[in-house]
């Protein structure tokens, strides 16, 4: 499983799954999956995903917090089952 997987399956993991008032940003996700990265490595991640796959990931507009801000749309799911970007980068390469 690559980052933007693990990534993808953290957000769909947390059980709080489907508050919508709940929403993920790089520095939250550095603390929980990335300790090896800084703040903008995982911020660049969650960019290119949204760039790629632009279906899985919605952009959250938060007066409260300031940067990027995002959540996992209902396509999440099937997306990993099916190989997720693991699969995406492999067929890429090829």
């Amino acid at each position: 499983m690559n980052k933007k997987d693990a990534i993808l399956k953290a957000m769909i993991s947390n059980p709080n799954k489907g508050n919508k008032d709940l929403f993920f940003i790089p520095k939250s996700l550095k603390k929980y999956l990335f300790s090896n990265l800084n703040v903008d490595q995982v911020e660049f991640l969650l960019k290119e995903m949204i760039e790629e796959k632009p279906e899985l990931i919605n952009v959250v507009e938060n007066r409260f917090v300031s940067g990027l801000a995002v959540l996992p749309t209902g396509l999440v799911e099937s997306f990993l089952a099916n190989g997720g970007f693991t699969k995406a980068d492999k067929e890429a390469k090829n």
